[in-house]
């Protein structure tokens, strides 16, 4: 797989609505396009809380898409 660097604002959304499996998970907005962020070496079944202060914020990313998830190595907001 092929690094990519993505710059978007971090967000929470409700992922598995209606399932036993529903959760809140973090996303990266990318103009039209909206990931849910898991954090490389991380528990993928756990929501990243470390990135709480970054909800709301511009950011840039680097990492792997897979499908509707980005698996970020990094994350830093923007200035």
């Amino acid at each position: 797989m092929t690094e990519t660097r993505l710059t978007g604002y971090l967000a929470t959304k409700q992922i598995g609505t209606g399932s036993k499996f529903a959760h809140k998970a973090v996303s990266l907005n990318v103009g039209s396009e909206e990931y849910v962020v898991k954090l490389q070496d991380e528990n993928p079944f756990e929501t990243p809380k470390q990135l709480n202060h970054l909800i709301g914020k511009r950011v840039s990313a680097r990492g792997y898409l897979r499908g509707s998830t980005f698996v970020a190595s990094s994350i830093e907001p923007e200035e």
